[in-house]
């Protein structure tokens, strides 16, 4: 049954018109007969009137500041096709095509395994959380900058991977408890806010590396990229804004066992889905344009970027859609990421065995609509997925941290295998299709199975 949450001069929740008692943030309500029309599912959907009409000026400026966070920690990874093209064709041919995947696999790894540390800084030095979201700024901006001056692969690996990615990885966290301040730390909720930022940075920067990279100028493209970041997130930095309303403090508490979390209630079976998901997620985005523009394709490497730049234009669209709270009512998120994670293996297969110009677009396009969609809910799925079927519990913070962890860890890895398989096999990119399609879809059939079994009552 779809349940509201929303609060009363932002201070008491209300659900089902019954005041809740938070003052741990836990909240004991479940529903025990879902309506036949949800299918079951007991998706708890959040709403806040500030959202779309009455907002606070702090809590509307926190939006775009975390929009402009997005921007970067997303759109920094997902860009990354022109300059891994780059790197392989140009400056350092003779560097083995896994090698060069290193750098990637590190800066998305390091995004989304930095949050776990971050949350329990952050829970335990709340009043430094200005100086905390400044060093993250410093470490991207210094990461960027330094870029301009090297070329080695060792270099690429320490700035434009660990330095890079863990600074972004903090600021999503930042700016995600940032936002969650205002609306009492409920964390899924705030993940959704504002992703279309993420996509936007993805389509600037992609642009960016495309239009530079191809004139040979390095230097110049990373000097944009210097600007852009040195802007958007000194900007954030100024936007931000905590809630100081009833001096809100995170409050965190670790599971009863982190071995639990991988046994409750069929919870294995959702992790492994998980995971499976994003070890093909990232493939097509960061390895299109190095596919198209060497055999069987051997398209100019202009013709991947017109399908990168479909491919996060189209994410533009799908990302707010599924953050909608209309359409939410109607596909509630664990249905929306499934069913976009079977789109979005689809959308893989068919350009692997018919690389032509206008077909690899419309495919690219097809795929963005799927990832818009993934990456925006990927968070609030997993909190969905709790054992007590609750809106917020203490432990939400560090399940999501670890589930973000090992989801950036199998990304990495599908990265680097992915690009042995481009490098070594005679068929390397059909066998990576397929293998990214078989991950993609299988993963996202395992998380909507696990869910209609857990809600049908047969575990």
């Amino acid at each position: 049954m779809l349940t509201s949450w929303r609060y009363v001069d932002s201070e008491t929740p209300v659900i089902a018109g019954k005041h809740i008692d938070t003052e741990r943030g836990v909240t004991q309500w479940q529903n025990k007969r879902p309506r036949e029309a949800d299918q079951g599912q007991r998706t708890f959907n959040v709403v806040d009137a500030g959202i779309a009409t009455s907002a606070s000026a702090l809590r509307v400026r926190t939006y775009y500041a975390q929009a402009l966070i997005l921007f970067n920690v997303y759109g920094a990874p997902l860009s990354f096709g022109p300059y891994l093209e780059y790197y392989h064709t140009t400056t350092l041919p003779t560097t083995p095509l896994w090698s060069l995947s290193l750098i990637v696999a590190i800066q998305i790894f390091s995004i989304f395994a930095v949050p776990y540390p971050i949350w329990m800084i952050y829970h335990q030095w709340p009043n430094r959380r200005r100086i905390m979201i400044f060093t993250s700024v410093l470490a991207v901006v210094g990461a960027q900058g330094s870029l301009i001056f090297c070329k080695s692969h060792l270099e690429l690996m320490l700035l434009q991977g660990l330095l890079l990615g863990s600074g972004l990885g903090a600021l999503l966290t930042l700016g995600t408890l940032f936002l969650g301040s205002h609306y009492r730390f409920n964390l899924p909720m705030t993940s959704w806010i504002s992703a279309i930022g993420g996509f936007a940075g993805a389509l600037v920067y992609t642009t960016i590396g495309w239009l530079f990279l191809r004139r040979d100028q390095w230097k110049a493209a990373n000097a944009a990229n210097l600007g852009i970041s040195i802007a958007t997130l000194l900007t954030a930095f100024f936007l931000a804004k905590h809630s100081e309303k009833g001096n809100m403090q995170l409050d965190v508490e670790a599971p009863q066992s982190l071995k639990s979390i991988f046994i409750e209630n069929g919870a294995l079976w959702f992790v492994v889905g998980y995971v499976l998901v994003f070890f093909g997620l990232f493939i097509w985005p960061i390895y299109v344009l190095l596919i198209l523009s060497h055999a069987p394709a051997l398209y100019w490497p202009d013709s991947g970027g017109w399908t990168l730049v479909a491919m996060f234009g189209s994410a533009l669209i799908s990302s707010p859609i599924s953050a909608n709270e209309r359409f939410r009512k109607h596909v509630p998120p664990v249905e929306s990421f499934s069913a976009a994670c079977l789109f979005a293996g689809a959308s893989i297969i068919a350009p692997a065995w018919v690389p032509q110009f206008w077909f690899s677009v419309g495919w690219g396009a097809g795929y963005g609509f799927a990832l818009g969609a993934i990456l925006t809910l990927h968070i609030n799925v997993v909190a969905i997925f709790h054992p007590l079927g609750i809106v917020w519990h203490p432990d939400m913070p560090v399940r999501g941290a670890l589930m973000m962890a090992l989801g950036g860890l199998s990304a990495a890895a599908g990265l680097v295998t992915v690009a042995v398989l481009l490098e070594n096999k005679e068929n390397g990119t059909k066998i990576a299709a397929v293998l990214t399609m078989v991950c993609m879809m299988f993963g996202g059939t395992m998380i909507a199975g696990i869910w209609w079994w857990r809600y049908k009552g047969f575990l």
